[in-house]
């Protein structure tokens, strides 16, 4: 045998005993399957919308009960408690969660006026002439609005991006034709349920000018709304029930925009100006819609048999989904470093008081 055969073989056997040796995750106990597991997969099959796949709904629980590795039933009511308040499909998770749970989550109510549309003075709080992040979460909470509809519109409205929003960009928020107005509540009743934010935003009148005779005829103006139902499902298809049903509203708003009554949308009536709206208007119809309503493009749930989110669907969301997840955990390792101070300051005073009763047992004893 020559030396190199020799060395390969005792290589080999070298190598066959130190993998042998080798404890791999999962065997000798050192990452058994978590009761935190099967409880994930319970909320999640209830899950819907943008978060609704299997990985990131999975991810999240994860993630929040690890954060409470001791306190299994903590990690699941915060999961439980933020999904129920901020994610369309929470109220499910929330039912689900509540079945078995030692302690319940309980609804997010309002704790003000929703009947009137906030003014900026309502979410300038400290009256520095800006809104920042934070006092647009603030009146979001307070207000039952989901964190990741509130970033969107707050994101959208942030027109120079500097993370704060003043009054110039305040009353540009939403829609600002009386068209792109008309159009956004005839179509309410297809995206009402859309955990994503839908401001109506038109191109210039050519992009469905087809003939070029420098107006929209019926045909035309429906184009124009199948346009921007495409953009809200994603080009889902859309069934034809749902069509029928809201063939009337479109209709209507196609009248209400054409004021001159000449069957046409002409260049004028297709930019003119519409109501007074601004992100308080955004904001109040964000807080009076009903998240849980049936949505198109809902992502798949986590069951048997039911595929993944689509590629185009992850990626349309993905950047957006990371930066809110980011957030979550982000908030979730401070509230739980909050809590271990308030534990260690708590263990520290109960050492101060054994020492000194120790002292003054030793002084009177």
């Amino acid at each position: 045998m020559t030396g190199f055969a020799s060395t390969f073989i005792v290589a080999l056997l070298f190598s066959g005993a130190d993998s042998a040796m080798r404890v791999h995750p999962g065997e000798a106990g050192l990452y058994p399957d978590r009761e935190a597991n099967k409880k994930c997969e319970e909320m999640c099959k209830v899950d819907s919308g943008m978060d609704a796949d299997a990985r990131d709904c999975l991810t999240e629980c994860a993630v929040a009960t690890d954060l409470h590795t001791h306190h299994l039933d903590d990690g699941a009511y915060y999961f439980a408690s933020d999904e129920a308040y901020n994610e369309k499909g929470g109220k499910k998770i929330k039912d689900m969660h509540n079945e078995k749970a030692p302690e319940e989550v309980p609804s997010c109510v309002p704790t003000m006026d929703l009947t009137k549309v906030p003014e900026f003075g309502d979410l300038d709080t400290d009256g520095d002439g800006v809104i920042t992040v934070e006092e647009s979460e603030e009146w979001a909470e307070k207000a039952c609005v989901s964190d990741e509809m509130q970033t969107q519109v707050f994101q959208e409205a942030d027109l120079n991006q500097d993370h704060v929003i003043d009054k110039e960009e305040f009353g540009k928020a939403g829609e600002v034709s009386k068209n792109e107005q008309a159009m956004d509540k005839a179509l309410e009743k297809v995206s009402e349920g859309d955990d994503e934010y839908n401001s109506v935003q038109n191109p210039p009148l050519e992009e469905f000018d087809a003939d070029k005779d420098g107006a929209l005829d019926k045909d035309e103006a429906k184009h124009m709304f199948e346009h921007e139902l495409e953009r809200r499902t994603e080009h889902e298809p859309v069934p034809e029930e749902t069509m029928k049903e809201i063939e009337p509203d479109v209709q209507d708003a196609i009248d209400k925009v054409d004021t001159n009554d000449d069957g046409e949308i002409d260049a004028d009536e297709y930019v003119a100006k519409g109501d007074d709206a601004d992100l308080g208007t955004e904001l109040k119809e964000a807080a009076d819609a009903n998240e849980d309503a049936k949505e198109i493009d809902d992502l798949a749930r986590v069951q048997e048999g039911k595929p993944a989110a689509s590629f185009v669907q992850r990626k349309y969301n993905s950047a957006f989904l990371h930066r809110r997840q980011a957030s979550k955990f982000a908030r979730a390792l401070h509230e739980l470093a909050q809590q271990k101070h308030r534990e260690a300051a708590q263990l520290r005073k109960q050492a101060l008081s054994l020492r000194l009763e120790a002292r003054h047992n030793r002084h009177y004893h």
